[in-house]
């Protein structure tokens, strides 16, 4: 029985998820700004047993971070994707070093489990639009602000507009300030994903899958019908298929 704690350093959130022989047994969070790593991975610890642990980060200082917990933690070797374990994907990227790992890691992840061609939207702190060619390669994609980054974008750069949580719009047409707000960042992101996935449809194949992940997607989702493919796990099941290939 092999128990993998996977590791997902974001912009915003530390995702952990524990997996057994492949399935997802046990999921955790914790904000990736908080100071205290060792405190919240001690909780961790408390309630999982791993054999192996293996992390992907876009966020240099988080991940040095955990690093320096973990291993007084877990006291094991903690391998990091993209320079201990390759991502064995054929990258077309014009500069491949400067890819994200996590939208690497989102790619093999829908290759593997969805094939190709595919589009591959996760709706973060930024949203990404990424695409697979017919041959199972990353081609590239788009990079746009994400739905919680343009509510606080508004908020920050207006003197009246007040800040208000995601969620979704009551109306389409607001009829105060803050309905209007939800419909426009909301409705606008659907209406986005729509017009993109059309054009990028023409480009790579109309048979593309279209999958959708991270923490705003299930918004967009109840409200657009070209999302073929929900997986809020894929980062996270990407480092298992990693692991399951070592």
């Amino acid at each position: 029985m092999k128990r993998l704690l996977a590791v997902d350093i974001g912009n915003t959130w530390v995702h952990l998820a524990l997996f057994v022989d492949g399935r997802v047994k046990k999921r955790f969070r914790f904000a990736t700004d908080i100071i205290d790593y060792f405190s919240q991975l001690k909780k961790i610890s408390s309630r999982v047993f791993c054999d192996e642990l293996l992390v992907a980060s876009v966020v240099p200082e988080g991940l040095s971070k955990f690093l320096a917990s973990g291993k007084r933690i877990f006291m094991k070797k903690i391998r990091v994707i993209g320079k201990d374990v390759a991502v064995l994907l054929v990258n077309r990227y014009r500069y491949p070093n400067k890819l994200g790992i996590d939208r690497l890691l989102n790619a093999y992840a829908t290759l593997r489990l969805y094939g190709a061609p595919a589009i591959i939207i996760d709706y973060g702190t930024a949203v990404t639009f990424d695409i697979l060619s017919k041959k199972g390669e990353f081609l590239g994609g788009l990079i746009l602000p994400g739905l919680s980054t343009s509510l606080s974008s508004l908020t920050q750069n207006t003197a009246l507009l007040p800040k208000i949580r995601l969620s979704l719009p009551k109306e389409f047409i607001g009829r105060d300030t803050k309905q209007c707000i939800l419909s426009g960042v909301v409705n606008g992101m659907v209406l986005l994903t729509n017009a993109l996935v059309t054009i990028l449809k023409e480009k790579i194949g109309n048979q593309a899958t279209v999958v959708a992940t991270g923490g705003d997607a299930s918004i967009i989702k109840k409200s657009s019908q070209v999302i073929d493919v929900l997986d809020k796990d894929l980062t996270l099941k990407a480092i298992c298929l990693l692991s399951q290939s070592l």
